[in-house]
């Protein structure tokens, strides 16, 4: 089954889906987007999803957003208009860039995140700048603010011993987020030492602070009261969100680009052995809790710390969570080392995905953030990296849930996400609603390669 393990250097891409399956796909595509090209309707989401939501704070829409704003919609119809040229896409694609960056001249301190701030913006602004060549202006503006806030925050970090806030190093908010960005600019000489130091930071994750790893979360500093219950004494997040398959995905992107700091090949080793050695496996295969819980033995005093599974559960196999975000950051250790074990690892956690019942993988929502459209994009990729017949039949079956399962065409946007309590959701941001849905479906149905997976570390 793994013969065809690194058989990446293809050279095109080319969608799962086929005949009839495939241009019904594209035209749900092309209708759903028509909705979010319209101010009004995206408008009234936006209202409906604020009533809708028992999570106000994660469904605040801020313009600026890849997330949650308009700079995801921007980055969903410039690869529109990648797919489907000479439609008029690339206007709408212009218009919420617009929308999307006014705000910042009001605002003394924005955020450099990449899916909720500077980079993330920046990262669209790129993306549809063909090449460089349009939008030099707000690119400029963007990244001499962040490359200044960042070069600041990596000096602080590198100088204090502290475990830190998930969202200072994670995907979504921190370092790792932020240089895939840095990464994207890597020819630009401008970007590179502030690449170099945010990587720098990255590999001082994987050292030990009294007894833990730099990416120990204190529970004083754990995200929300859920995690403080079920991780009292601080926990070790094992998630692609907000935990360390982030940085590993980061520091073995880097290297597999020619970017190399001092210790980043330890560290992707001692990151990558450590996923595998805290596994949480069920029935199917290998799996994972959300996070693994930190006991003192003996006391603080003796800075001697147990790291365990015991009594926790596999989590669901989203993006954010879950084994599906884990294989991701092992393929890229494997290429980045040279080391095909980490590699035919994650192929064999996504055959135990693939053969998981739907039923079984703890996924309620459409969206990409927790849900199939995720899960959808990372078995597209593994698909097209190793020529496994069972990953793209498992696409196709994907497509086929979200068509039959959660599409209708009655619905604001054509998809709802869906919450715990049986909230559903008219979701116009990108991370959890309907802009992500679209882009993996065309992943699935078009020949245009989907490097907008950069901004979930999936390429």
């Amino acid at each position: 089954m793994f013969r065809h393990l690194w058989s990446s250097a293809t050279t095109g891409w080319h969608g799962c889906l086929s005949g009839a399956e495939r241009e019904r796909t594209i035209v749900i595509c092309r209708e759903l987007a028509a909705r979010l090209g319209n101010p009004e309707i995206v408008e009234q989401a936006i209202r409906n999803a604020s009533q809708q939501t028992g999570y106000r704070h994660s469904v605040s829409w801020q313009p600026y957003s890849i997330a949650q704003g308009y700079s995801g919609l921007a980055l969903l119809f410039g690869h529109m208009d990648l797919c489907l040229p000479a439609e008029g896409w690339d206007v709408i694609a212009h218009d919420y860039l617009v929308k999307a960056s006014c705000p910042l001249e009001r605002m003394e301190c924005p955020p450099c995140d990449l899916h909720a701030g500077l980079s993330g913006l920046a990262y669209t602004a790129f993306y549809l700048s063909r090449g460089g060549k349009r939008y030099k202006k707000l690119l400029s503006a963007i990244d001499t603010v962040l490359l200044k806030s960042q070069a600041i925050t990596c000096e602080q970090f590198l100088a204090s011993k502290n475990h830190s806030s998930v969202h200072l190093w994670d995907v979504i908010s921190g370092f790792s987020g932020i240089s895939r960005y840095l990464l994207i600019r890597k020819n630009d000489t401008a970007f590179r030492p502030a690449l170099n130091m945010m990587l720098e930071c990255l590999v001082e994750l994987a050292n030990d602070v009294n007894g833990l790893p730099r990416w120990f979360t204190p529970v004083h500093l754990s995200p929300g009261i859920d995690m403080q219950k079920v991780y009292p004494e601080g926990s070790l997040n094992c998630g692609m969100a907000h935990g360390i398959p982030g940085p590993l995905a980061a520091l073995s992107l880097a290297r597999i680009q020619g970017i190399d700091v001092k210790g980043q090949e330890s560290a992707i080793k001692k990151i990558a052995d450590w996923l595998l050695a805290h596994r949480l496996d069920d029935k199917y295969g290998m799996n994972w809790p959300s996070a693994v819980a930190v006991r003192t033995v003996n006391g603080y005093a003796a800075s001697k710390y147990l790291q365990t599974t015991e009594g926790l559960f596999p989590t669901h196999t989203g993006w954010c969570y879950g084994p599906s975000g884990v294989a991701a950051s092992l393929w890229f250790a494997g290429m980045a080392l040279n080391e095909r074990e980490y590699s035919r690892k994650a192929v064999e956690i996504m055959s135990s995905i693939a053969e998981r019942p739907l039923s079984e993988r703890m996924i309620v929502s459409p969206a990409f953030c927790h849900g199939f459209a995720g899960q959808l994009q990372i078995i597209i990729r593994f698909a097209a990296r190793t020529g496994i017949a069972q990953f793209s039949d498992e696409a196709v079956t994907l497509v086929r849930l979200l068509l039959s399962k959660y599409y209708d065409p009655n619905f604001l946007l054509g998809f709802q996400s869906h919450e715990d309590m049986g909230r559903s959701i008219d979701q116009a941001g990108l991370l959890d609603g309907v802009p992500g849905i679209i882009l993996a479906l065309l992943a699935a149905s078009t020949d245009i390669e989907p490097k907008w997976d950069n901004i979930f570390m999936l390429s």
